[in-house]
């Protein structure tokens, strides 16, 4: 027998019966220097049909809970779980719902096997960025890796209906109330308890509960419909999924090299001049002066950041509220960042983005098709020439209504150009990655070697809470700050090109 030693994550849950919560957050740094990729769980419908609940990664032990569903959305994984009736499923239940009540911390954990990663810089260290994983179960733990996972709610497991009992096999249950029946024959409630055997038969102690058959509408004296619109409102739990409104993602800068900097500018070298004067010369005859030269480069760097009240009502009352804003604002801050490095303008504080470089190339697309324009771009980065990128263009950057235009291309007896409908929608051109982005206008592409133009980051995505600001203390109100600091450095702006009039 196999045995696979699983990597352990943190999560968050809800429990008493039923826990739902999430089991594992994305793009976030967690105490072991790992960060989950979006679309990192390969193994959900798996999951659900073959994982399982534990307590601290135990495997020797039978699981606690069975785990109901499985989704991942923009935060990370949300699971829900049931527990067994087992003693020791039960004592973790009771535990974690006791906690929560108390305003403690509770932690989910993940165990899985990793399949795929990618090392990438965060506040200048190296990360293993998980791009691929199987989740094969979830753990309630002491100490999760990633804080931000923790239980969110308790709830009551659904009960099942009881079977219908003849009349013959009601039971007396000592609670001390009586109860209403669905009416077989028509009586009134003072009759039905009256004529009871119960009632004949009771003692100082109370009255059990009994099921009497009864007409309830004239029983409670009812003179209009009592329903739910117009009398008692049932009560209904709200579910923990929170839509997100629709907004652009950052599109362009997920593309780019990241460099890390301790400093509050990023200077390198440009090569200005190159003289080359290596040609065959005679015995005896000079050799011909070559020249270099050289010109320093500084790229500023930037601080991009937002800040958003809230009352410490809010963050107490509302336990995944944390990691709400914690998302939306760096979301928003990406989305900026994303901008800037497209199109900033580039007078201070605005970023210099890719297409305001002064050395950019262009490419008119004229009377050409679609591809035929993209083609000449490419050479354009390719071409070592004067004024040439002589780099190797990767990425070709569409708004995305240009980038319908190329999908629907055909040729003059219908075909579509870039492959059948029936097929996946094309992701490639000449062998070159394909990305959409709102942030260029429509009828303007990009072609580039995205190595050419490093993200310089001098803070990642830092956060920051007070109560310090205009009269927030007196109102228990809080102000959340999220801010980077970053620059765009452009080795070689010919390494990029545009394409025009699509």
């Amino acid at each position: 027998m196999e045995t696979a030693h699983y990597e352990v994550k943190e999560a968050t849950w809800m429990d008493n019966g039923v826990l739902e919560g999430y089991a594992s957050v994305k793009g976030i740094l967690d105490r072991a220097g790992d960060e989950i990729a979006p679309g990192a769980y390969l193994n959900l419908s798996a999951l659900v049909d073959e994982g399982f609940g534990a307590v601290g990664h135990d495997a020797t032990r039978l699981p606690v809970a069975t785990i109901e569903s499985a989704r991942e959305d923009t935060h990370g994984l949300r699971v829900r779980m049931q527990f067994h009736s087992t003693p020791e499923a039960q004592a973790a239940r009771t535990i974690a719902q006791e906690r929560l009540a108390r305003g403690k911390a509770v932690g989910l954990s993940i165990g899985f096997i990793p399949r795929s990663a990618e090392r990438v810089m965060r506040d200048g260290r190296p990360v293993r960025r998980l791009t691929g994983l199987e989740v094969r179960e979830v753990s309630l733990v002491t100490m999760p890796a990633n804080p931000l996972a923790v239980a969110t709610s308790v709830k009551e497991a659904p009960k099942t209906e009881p079977e219908m009992q003849s009349e013959s096999q009601v039971e007396t249950k000592a609670t001390g109330r009586l109860t209403l029946a669905a009416p077989h024959r028509s009586l009134s409630l003072a009759d039905a308890i009256l004529d009871h055997s119960v009632w004949e038969n009771r003692s100082s102690r109370g009255l059990p509960e009994t099921e009497l058959e009864v007409d309830v509408p004239s029983a409670l004296e009812l003179k209009t419909l009592f329903a739910t619109t117009a009398g008692f409102a049932p009560m209904v739990d709200r579910s923990g999924i929170v839509v997100p409104s629709v907004q652009r993602p950052p599109q362009l800068v997920d593309f780019l090299p990241i460099v890390p900097t301790t400093q509050n500018a990023y200077k390198f070298m440009r090569e200005t001049t190159f003289t080359n004067a290596a040609n065959p010369k005679a015995e005896g005859a000079k050799l011909d002066e070559a020249a270099l030269a050289y010109t320093e480069a500084t790229t500023d760097i930037r601080r991009i950041g937002t800040t958003i009240p809230v009352t410490e009502e809010q963050m107490e009352d509302e336990a995944g509220m944390r990691a709400l804003l914690q998302d939306r604002l760096t979301s928003m801050l990406r989305q900026s960042v994303d901008t800037q490095v497209t199109s900033g303008n580039g007078t201070a504080p605005n970023l210099r983005g890719i297409l305001n470089l002064t050395g950019i190339q262009t490419q008119a697309k004229g009377s050409d098709p679609i591809i035929d324009a993209i083609a000449k771009a490419m050479n354009k980065v390719r071409s070592s020439g004067s004024g040439n990128g002589g780099a190797s263009p990767n990425l070709v950057v569409f708004h995305p209504n240009d980038y319908l235009k190329l999908v629907l291309a055909r040729t003059t007896d219908g075909q579509y150009i870039m492959g059948h409908p029936s097929d996946d929608m094309t992701r490639r051109l000449m062998g070159i990655a394909i990305t959409q982005s709102e942030a260029l206008s429509e009828g303007t592409a990009l072609v580039m070697d995205s190595r050419f133009f490093p993200l310089i980051v001098r803070k990642g995505v830092t956060f920051a809470v007070s109560e310090s600001h205009e009269d927030y203390f007196a109102k228990n109100t809080l102000v959340v700050r999220a801010h980077v600091r970053v620059g765009l450095a452009s080795y070689r702006d010919a390494a990029a090109c545009t394409v025009t009039g699509l």
